[in-house]
This record gives C-alpha cells, structure tokens and sequence, in this order.
C-alpha cells in the first residue's frame, strides 16, 4: 500500500514540489525521446541520400565509360585506330554514299541500315556515340517528368514533383513533341500525342503570356503536324490560336503582353507602363503565317503582319528600336535598346518570316528591315574587349586547316533542293569553302580581343552582353547563307558569327563548372560573370554552334557543344532529370529544383541537331521558330495564303529511326 501512494494525484497535489519535479522529469523524458527519433530519422534520410548519391555516380561513370569506350572505339575497327585522343577530324564523305536510315520506319526492329551511320562530314567514330548519349538524356529527362509531373506544366526533379506555372497547359508536353519525333522515340511521342489529343484544355481561367503561349505552344503543335502531317495537331494548334487573336485587340493592332484564355481580356503589366515588348509584339509572325498557310484562313497571318506594318512606321534609319511600344500609339515608350532579353527575337523573326516564305517578293520588307538592323547593330553595338586568356582561339586555329580541307573536298556535296526561292540556304552550305578558309582570320581578327553585342540606354552603350544574345551568331550564320551570291554581307556577317560564337563559348570555358552564367560585363581588363550568374540550362550558345557547324563544318563547334553537354550531364543531371545551378561559378554548384521545358524542346535539339547529317531537317527546307520548333519553308506569292498538306514521315526527312 506504501507504494501504490505514489500513484495517486492526490498524493502530489498535497506536495507542489514532488509534483513540480514528476513534470519536470516526464517532460525532459519525452523531449529526450522525441529528439533521439528526429536523429534516428535524419540518419535514415542522410543514409538514403547518400545510396542515392552513390548510385547516381555509378551510372555517370558507367555511362561516361561507355562513352569514353565508344569514342576510342571497343572493336578491332577501334584498336586498328590506334590510341587516339578523342578527336573530331574531318573526313570527306558524300552523304548520299552512306547507308543512312530514314525518318522513324515502324516495324523494322530499329535496325540500321547500311552499318554505322555517321553524324555528318565528319565521319568520325565517335559522333554517333556523342549523338546516342545525347538522345539518351532526352529520354532521361522524358522519363523524370513522365513519373512526376505527367500533366502538369514542368517537374521538380529533386523533390519529385510537378509544378504548374503555364496555366496547366502540359507545357513539358507540348514543347517536347518535336524533340521526340525527331529522335525517334516514337513510344514517347505517341503518348504526348494521345495526351494532347485527349487531356489538353485551353479552357482555363488563365492569364497567357501571348509570346511564350505562341512560341512553345502554338509552335510546338505546328512543328508535330508538319513533322507527322497528323491533322489533330492542326485542329488544337488553331484552337488556341483563337484563345491568342484577342490579345491583338488595340488602338494600333499591336498586341497586349497578356490576354486570358477565358475572358479573352488583355493587358500589358504596369512594369510596362502599359506598353507591349519589341520581342513579344515581334515574334507571333512566324507561327500564325504557318497557321494560316496550313488551314487556308488568312486571318492569323492578317493579324500578325499588321503589327509589322505598324512598326514600320515607326522603324529608325539604323534599324534599331527600343524594347517597349504603345499599343495606343504604336510608337516607342523608353529609349533602351538590346539584342537580349525583351529585345531579341524581334531581329530574328524578321529574317526567318523571310526564310520562311521563300524569300520571294512578298517577303521582302522583312529582309530589308532585318539588314537596316543588322548594320545599325554592327555599327553601333557591337563593340571588342580585351581576350581572357583561353585555348579558344589556339584551339580553333588549329582545327581549320583540316576544316578547309573537307569543305573544299565537299563542296560537290548535293544540295536538297529548296522548296522556296534560291535565296533560302542550302542544307550543305554553298559558303562552306569560304567560310571555312576564312575561319582562321576571323577567329583571331580582333587581335586578341573579343566581339560582344552591347547595349544602348539613352543613346550610350552598356557594356554588358546576356547569354540570350548568343542567338545572334547563329542569326547571322542564316542570314549569310540565304544573301544573293557574291554578296559582300556574306563574309561579314559570318566573320562576325564567329568572333561571337567564340564569345559565347568563353561564357562556358571560363566558368568553374564548364556553364554560363546570364549576365557578361566587359571593360579595359576584360570581361567577367557578373550580376545574374545561375545558368538554367539555355540554348542559345548551341543553337549557334549547330549554326556554325553547318555552314562551315569546322569540328570546333562540335568540341564545343560535347564540352557543355558534358558539363550538364555532370552538374546538371539528377535522378530523375535535369536541374540548372544557383551560381555557375561555383564548384560544387548548389543546384535548383526546375526541369526547365526549353531544354527538352531547345537545348537537346540542337545539340542533337549539331552531331546529325546535315539532311536531318535541311535549312533550306526547314526554318526553327524561336523555341527551336521546325517549320516548313513554303514559298510566299499573290495567292497567299495557299492551304498546304504535309505527309507524314518521308524518308527525305533524314530524321531518326524508330527504336
């Protein structure tokens, strides 16, 4: 009984202090426990991260020996070749001699024809391996989103998840649908179909960026129905469409920055002051032109061309406008003028509507415009600083002379005949040879200094040059291969292609992790990463090398694509996709937790793109909207717009086989 005391209440309640201590004591009891099950926890999930960790450096490494492996080459054909550094010399070869399987051909088991298929010009052992590894993280990053986020707009690698920040709009999807088409991964592309077909929805209550809902979506459903002729991509690419037209609702025509799917109600934000931007009024040209010609309805094409129309009443001598216009007035609200963000594919647009439709009389405003820019940038923008000390130059000097040799060994390499005016380029460069003669010079011109494409605020220049205006190089690089024979902007905008390809390559090569930052500044000492330095994995730096490579065919561009690639796959690849890094100047880099859909729908492609046959979507028969989605070349006259028909899947197409 003495101690059964002990446990009745009103034993403590006569003495607070042994109460005080018996609560005392419970509750450090509990606190004690609680905090050993919160370490036990923290080790189980360190222990997890660690497995994983340790997991996914095993993969790289299988999969950097594989490559490696099949680089230097695993077969007698390898050994015979002795041990050779990996290389990117350039071999004569005459496409057409190759055995070369056509677009995806259902049924044949993946099989290649005519044994190994190589990535170009080059015939190089190692440029089919390089092509595979990157079709392989295409299905890598397809995977991740596929378990995660099937749906939804963009995945959350690291935290498993999907988020949605387009509208739910299946963005991922819809960009993607190209990129898998062209690769071949017809199982993936026939479940984003039958997702677009049953589950996109434009009905929601949704405020749309009406460049970005152009570009990625409407773009991305023209680019599959041009590719695979399947008229479902047709009927939801003018759907949404529709959703976009009334954002074109304005005194001038020009268009608001917004317009919501539902209400149809435009707006432009107050960042703004109301205004719309030079790149976004500038960019719809090329995707509503396409509408139109494919569906006979002139009203899309009608619609974007009168903003151009507009502009040209405002356009300045020099070619050169400020990145904000009134939708009242239609003339300029601020006075900064750049070739990066807001500004950008205002100037690209321009020459690819021109590309686009032939280059016939009927296009030619847009190619007069585009060459007034051009020398107003050239003139007034483009500015050299001090080199960094880099490889670069040595490097690409020393490649040239065995590039020189194969284009003049090629030069009687066909041509795929252009389905537009002579003027469109030619899938194997007619410039090569002189382009190619002339890489030595321009890479080395500025003697010892770099090109970099400035910017202008109140009529004084920035000395700062975004990632995003690395596009310019390969602008150029069009814009060269489709001016008359002869011309003299020829050798000067590819001169200058170069010199910036070569900027833009030392953004990645004087980084810590091999990757850019967003923001370049330049001065007497040179030029540094500074401001914005997180790198989400952007395009514009390979789109130009793929560019470059195909005008020119010299193997420093493809070293320089497989140098970033690989700098992605070892900084950028996790588990279940791919993320960008916080500060890429930074080794380790801290990374983020965004799969961004630009680098399945841009980046990939043209990486891919860049270590194909040239004939794998010929330039001349084909021309990339600004989020890299083909499109067909169809030839503009007095009868536009004339309804087109695409079949699906020609061989001539050069495009991946199924496997």
């Amino acid at each position: 009984m003495s101690l059964i005391k002990y446990f009745l209440p009103a034993y403590y309640l006569r003495r607070p202090k042994r109460l005080f201590v018996l609560s005392f004591v419970l509750i450090a009891g509990v606190f004690l426990l609680l905090r050993r099950q919160h370490k036990a926890r923290q080790v189980q999930a360190l222990a997890a991260k660690v497995h994983a960790l340790h997991s996914q450096k095993q993969s790289m490494v299988a999969e950097l020996e594989k490559t490696r492996m099949g680089a230097h080459g695993n077969s007698k054909e390898g050994e015979e070749a002795g041990e050779e550094e990996e290389s990117f010399r350039v071999v004569p070869v005459n496409l057409r001699t190759r055995g070369r399987a056509g677009v995806g051909e259902r049924g044949r088991g993946g099989g290649r024809r005519g044994g190994k298929r190589g990535g170009g010009r080059g015939g190089d052992e190692g440029v089919e391996e390089k092509r595979e590894a990157i079709r392989e993280a295409m299905m890598h990053a397809w995977k991740g989103y596929r378990q995660y986020a099937w749906g939804l707009d963009e995945l959350q690698p690291r935290t498993k998840t999907g988020v949605n920040h387009f509208g739910g709009l299946g963005l991922t999807i819809v960009d993607s649908l190209d990129s898998l088409y062209i690769m071949g991964l017809m199982t993936e592309f026939d479940e984003a179909k039958s997702w677009v077909e049953e589950k996109l929805s434009f009905e929601h209550d949704y405020d749309a960026n009406v460049f970005e809902t152009t570009i990625r979506i409407l773009g991305g459903l023209l680019s599959a129905y041009d590719l695979s002729g399947d008229p479902m991509f047709l009927t939801r690419a003018r759907e949404i469409a529709d959703k976009l037209l009334p954002a074109f609702a304005t005194p001038t025509g020009i268009p608001h920055v917004y317009v919501n799917l539902a209400s149809g109600r435009g707006h432009s934000p107050r960042w703004t002051g109301g205004s719309s931007v030079l790149a976004d009024l500038g960019s719809t040209q090329l995707e509503m032109v396409a509408l139109s010609q494919r569906t006979g309805d002139p009203k899309y094409a009608n619609t974007s061309e009168h903003v151009i129309r507009q502009i040209e009443k405002v356009f300045p001598s020099d070619g050169l406008l400020p990145m904000f216009i009134s939708t009242t007035t239609g003339k300029p609200t601020s006075r900064h003028i750049t070739f990066g963000s807001m500004g950008d594919s205002f100037y690209e647009y321009l020459l690819k509507v021109w590309v686009q439709g032939g280059g016939t009389p009927y296009v030619q405003r847009y190619r007069g415009m585009w060459e007034k820019a051009m020398s107003g940038m050239m003139t007034k923008l483009v500015q050299h600083a001090p080199a960094p000390n880099s490889t670069a130059t040595a490097s690409s000097t020393a490649t040239n002379t065995s590039s020189t040799s194969s284009s003049t060994a090629d030069s009687t390499t066909e041509s795929s005949s252009s389905t537009g005016s002579s003027k469109t380029p030619s899938s194997s460069s007619s410039s090569s040879s002189s382009s190619s003669s002339s890489s030595s010079s321009s890479n080395s011109s500025s003697g010892g200094r770099v090109a970099y494409v400035g910017e202008s605020q109140r009529g004084n220049i920035v000395r700062k040059m975004e990632h995003l205006t690395c596009f310019v190089a390969g602008m150029l690089v069009l814009g060269a291969q489709t001016v008359e024979t002869g011309s003299q902007h020829t050798e000067e905008y590819m001169a200058l292609a170069k010199e910036l390809g070569r900027t833009c390559y030392l953004f990645y090569n004087l980084s810590a992790t091999g990757l850019s930052g967003e923001d370049y500044t330049f001065g007497d000492k040179g030029m540094r990463m500074q401001g914005r330095m997180y790198n989400i994995l952007r395009p514009e730096a390979v789109e130009s090398w793929m560019y470059l490579w195909r005008a020119t065919h010299d193997p420093i561009y493809r070293e320089w694509g497989w140098a970033v690639f690989q700098a992605f796959q070892k900084h950028c690849r996790v588990e279940n996709g791919y993320v960008g890094l916080l500060d890429a100047s930074q080794d380790p880099p801290q990374q983020d937790d965004l799969q961004q859909s630009f680098f399945l729908a841009e980046t990939l492609k043209y990486l891919y793109l860049m270590f194909s046959p040239d004939d794998v979507l010929p330039l001349n028969q084909w021309v990339f909207n600004t989020e890299a989605h083909p499109l067909k070349i169809i030839a503009r006259n007095a009868d536009f717009p004339t309804k087109m028909t695409t079949e699906p899947r020609r061989k001539s197409d050069g495009l991946a086989e199924d496997r």
